[in-house]
């Protein structure tokens, strides 16, 4: 049976998950990432201790979100290459990656 989005509603694979995963997976990058002395982006001292994916999933953890969008946060880059992985979170490391992967690679680390 299809809904009016299209998508089975007989699948397991659970979409809210994803699209709260999704928009959620850089928050960490609020606490990673901070303005220089002319507001231009640049890493954090905690930068080097807790990348934003542990920090993301921490804060979703304190703010009460369920344990699956804590774990799509946290496995959504590298670190959770050797993590299990739900299909929700592999979709969400799978599209950010593309979208990493076709885009610009970041901000250059600092001391």
């Amino acid at each position: 049976m299809l809904s009016t989005t299209g998508f089975s509603t007989d699948s397991k694979f659970d979409y809210d998950s994803v699209i709260c995963g999704a928009l959620l997976h850089d928050i960490g990058k609020y606490v990673e990432v901070i303005p220089d002395q002319n507001g231009a982006p640049r890493y954090s001292p905690r930068a080097k201790l807790i990348r934003h994916p542990l920090g993301g999933a921490i804060l979703a953890a304190e703010y009460g979100f369920p344990d699956k969008i804590v774990h799509i946060i946290a496995t959504h880059s590298f670190e959770g290459e050797h993590s299990f992985q739900t299909a929700e979170s592999q979709f969400v490391k799978k599209i950010d990656d593309l979208v990493f992967q076709t885009s610009v690679y970041g901000i250059p680390l600092t001391t």
